[in-house]
């Protein structure tokens, strides 16, 4: 997969729109988000990628997953939800693909798998809310 890169500098809520690839460039939250006409790319930021390369490194056999390596997955894509980043699960696949090291297929579809899993029961996890006491109203 190409990445797609934007070279101007966009402020926070900015739109750039390129007539010639009709591509829209939009940064959100702090994120590169690049519309197509039929995809959307949500391009890993630099903390994403900081994780990415630390399980890489804590994960000595990369053919076969054990349950520890499981969990420590589990717990890396939780930790980066957790700070306020977002990924795309095939944005995740491809930086398994192209890093070097996962080159067993199977393991890779098995970490994108936990990374969907574990964005999809983010997604569903109750917001929190703050209960303000009645002592300071009014």
């Amino acid at each position: 997969m190409q990445r797609l890169v934007f070279a101007r500098a966009l402020m926070l809520e900015n739109t750039a729109l390129d007539q010639i690839r009709k591509l829209i460039i939009k940064i959100w939250r702090g994120q590169i988000i690049i519309f197509t006409e039929f995809m959307v790319y949500v391009p890993l930021s630099n903390n994403v990628i900081m994780h990415l390369n630390e399980m890489t490194t804590q994960i000595h056999n990369k053919k076969l997953l054990s349950e520890n390596d499981e969990q420590l997955i589990r717990g890396i894509f939780n930790k980066i939800l957790e700070q306020g980043e977002w990924y795309d699960v095939n944005e995740i696949e491809s930086w398994l693909e192209n890093e070097g090291t996962w080159t067993h297929k199977p393991t890779i579809i098995r970490i994108t798998n936990i990374s969907h899993y574990i964005q999809t029961r983010f997604q569903q996890r109750p917001a929190k809310l703050k209960m303000l006491s009645d002592d300071g109203c009014g």
